[in-house]
């Protein structure tokens, strides 16, 4: 069993009112491959105003790439900030910064 089958579960569970964007893109990023894909964000600076930005995910057909996808598909990281997807594995989020202590309901 890899990483990314040990892992499937916690991808699903990414919640962006109990960790941080920026954790969770890191965890996300263990798990992209990036040699057939393409994962693009650019965080805001600390410290502006502007809290919303993109996040791209171009899978490049890899299974791998499409695996996470699946998982993430299923994570309320995914339910909260997923805006368009496009055939042949193309998927973008609008993703805005959640201030800490703030919970779903």
């Amino acid at each position: 069993m890899d990483a990314l089958d040990k892992n499937f579960g916690k991808l699903m569970q990414l919640d962006p009112t109990k960790d941080s964007i920026e954790n969770i893109l890191e965890f996300i990023s263990l798990f992209w491959d990036f040699n057939y894909g393409d994962m693009n964000y650019t965080l805001p600076p600390s410290g502006t105003t502007d809290k919303e930005f993109s996040v791209e995910f171009h899978t490049g057909g890899w299974s791998e790439n499409e695996t996470v996808i699946q998982a993430l598909r299923q994570s309320w990281f995914w339910k909260i900030f997923w805006w368009k997807s496009e055939r042949g594995g193309h998927y973008w989020l609008k993703v805005k910064k959640i201030p800490k202590g703030r919970t779903s309901k």
